[in-house]
């Protein structure tokens, strides 16, 4: 970036004042070269002493020649951040950007700076002509008079002490302009954004400050956000079995009392961010253990035939208090989810997801619970795989806020091996809570 900055020195003085301070060597206008930064000294009408263009020269070289050390400091360490990985190439791209602005803007101050010394100079080397033109006419008076008497010459009086250069670094300056309001760069959910000095930075926002990209210690306290982050998940649901995969089943057998068939589920996995450390987009992956419980209306029971799955009504003098069936599966489900928590958090505002899973069969058994004549209370239990598919496959959809979760999920292939029982889908409506 090529930065010009003029200095304009306007000096109000005598042409008896310049003469003593103007060196005939020196050179009208001078242009100094650092790197890309070209500064050019103007002083106008008038010339300059060499001793003052040599105090000049030698304090923009040295004020420019660090401002520009420290941004080639500060470029060479986002690149070598973005090399690590540790910034993308989105936010390498706007850190070095606002490096820029910031460097543009110490220069404009630098600019400020040096035109309010020229002005301060000029005022000085003003009042000093000044007192000396007063004191060279008082001694012409004198001198006028000494020879109207006859008497001894007076010698000429000594010229004033020059004034000294004013302060360079606008300490002792005259200007009531205040300084150029200094910027903050902080990383936020809308990107890298820049505020003022006294505006706050919430927990939710991350602070740069460039000189402490070269404190490796400063550096490593800084909160580091994880690309992946584990998950534990529990929920509780409802289950329903769908004829032909469509409509649900009622008035047949098989039909299912909806509020007593309940499930349960735990799952155990991690969801991995896709892109920059302010993506939304989420894959959720990971093991679930999930147990289904179907209660059955009336007197009807899950029996096995011999040859296929069938429910029967038996024994209609018998009261019964339970007759369901049971199924348990070990699942590995994987989901494309948006979470719109803050960078650094997950799980702590809107989720979305929809994916699928597949599971295997662990458990199915049957389960009746009546009374007789008798007896009050008998129980049954018959362990068999009754016809069921052995494998799963489906598809499921999430919503939710913070931790808690809405959750639906379809089984695409049937309940029952083809032929072997009802062509029934089972489905799954219910809640969780991830932590």
């Amino acid at each position: 970036m090529k930065k010009q900055v003029i200095i304009a020195l306007a000096f109000a003085l005598t042409s008896l004042g310049v003469q003593a301070q103007t060196d005939t060597n020196a050179r009208r206008t001078l242009e100094i070269q650092i790197e890309e930064n070209t500064i050019t000294f103007d002083p106008g009408e008038k010339d300059l002493s060499q001793a003052d263009l040599a105090t000049m020269i030698g304090f923009a070289t040295r004020e420019v020649g660090k401002m520009q050390a420290k941004q080639q400091q500060i470029m060479a360490k986002i690149d070598k951040l973005e090399a690590e990985g540790k910034l993308s190439e989105e936010e390498a791209d706007e850190l070095r950007d606002k490096a820029e602005d910031n460097f543009e803007e110490g220069m404009d101050h630098f600019e400020e700076v040096m035109e309010s010394w020229g002005e301060a100079y000029g005022q000085r080397m003003e009042t000093w002509a000044e007192e000396f033109a007063e004191g060279m006419e008082a001694w012409g008076e004198q001198v006028e008079r000494d020879l109207e008497n006859d008497s001894t010459m007076a010698t000429p009086p000594p010229p004033p002490p020059v004034p000294p250069l004013p302060n360079m670094g606008g300490e002792d300056n005259d200007s009531t302009e205040a300084d150029p309001v200094k910027k903050r760069i902080v990383i936020s959910k809308d990107g890298v954004i820049l505020k003022d000095q006294d505006e706050e930075v919430t927990e939710e926002e991350t602070e740069i400050r460039f000189k402490d990209l070269f404190d490796e210690g400063k550096r490593k306290k800084s909160k580091k956000i994880n690309r992946t982050e584990s998950y534990f998940d529990i929920g509780f649901g409802f289950n329903q079995q769908l004829e032909d995969g469509q409509y649900l089943v009622e008035d047949i057998a098989g039909q299912l009392n909806f509020w007593r068939s309940r499930s349960f589920n735990l799952g155990y996995g991690a969801k991995s961010r896709i892109g920059n450390p302010y993506s939304k987009v989420y894959i959720k992956y990971g093991i679930d253990f999930s147990w289904h419980n179907f209660q059955l209306e009336g007197n009807e029971v899950l029996i096995n035939s011999g040859t296929a799955a069938v429910f029967d009504t038996i024994a209609t003098n018998l009261g019964y208090e339970k007759n369901k069936y049971h199924i348990a599966y070990f699942n590995v489900p994987l989901m494309l989810q948006l979470d719109f928590s803050d960078a650094g958090k997950r799980d702590d505002a809107f989720t979305l997801g929809v994916g699928g899973y597949a599971g295997i069969r662990l458990l199915a058994k049957t389960e009746a619970e009546y009374n007789t004549a008798q007896y009050r209370k008998v129980e049954t239990k018959i362990y068999d795989d009754f016809y069921t598919q052995r494998f799963r496959y489906g598809v499921m959809a999430q919503v939710g806020f913070d931790s808690f979760k809405i959750n639906a999920s379809y089984d695409l292939n049937e309940f029952f091996r083809a032929g072997k029982g009802p062509a029934y889908n089972m489905v799954n409506v219910g809640v969780s809570w991830t932590l």
